[in-house]
């Protein structure tokens, strides 16, 4: 099973996220930050929170899948 745990932060032109990942014996963590985001909005679709996004699903993609598939 995958559990998550994380925390994440903003303000104007700044997004941030940190979690810790947990699959099967496996454990990571993570922490991206940005900064001088021109997105200014508080919205979903923020750029910066896209970026902190994409950059997980990289992570994840390069460490977690690879833990799950030999637990």
């Amino acid at each position: 099973s995958l559990v998550i745990a994380s925390q994440s932060g903003s303000i104007r032109g700044v997004r941030n996220d940190a979690g810790v990942i947990e699959q099967g014996s496996a454990c990571y963590v993570v922490a991206v930050m940005t900064e001088g985001c021109p997105d200014l909005r508080f919205h979903p679709d923020n750029l910066g929170a896209i970026i902190v996004a994409k950059a997980s699903r990289l992570v994840y993609e390069r460490f977690g899948s690879a833990a799950g598939a030999g637990a």
